[in-house]
């Protein structure tokens, strides 16, 4: 895994920099997220959202589709 670390060695927080150079470093076949039930959805797009209330970090999962209770 590919992480970088402070002078006291410590774990930097990620930003959405390092979340690009890590997929980049990795050169992965394939992006995903894995959902609670144990599927795993392609992300097709990252995005990154700064709005009012926070930063939002989106991802596109076209084959994602919403379920209502």
């Amino acid at each position: 895994m590919y992480y970088e670390t402070n002078k006291a060695g410590e774990i930097k927080d990620v930003s959405p920099q390092r979340i690009s150079s890590v997929i980049e470093y990795a050169k992965p076949a394939v992006v995903s997220v894995r959902t609670p039930c144990g599927d795993e959805l392609t992300i097709s797009d990252i995005s990154i959202d700064v709005r009012a209330n926070g930063i939002h970090i989106l991802l596109d999962c076209p084959e994602a589709e919403r379920m209502e209770d």
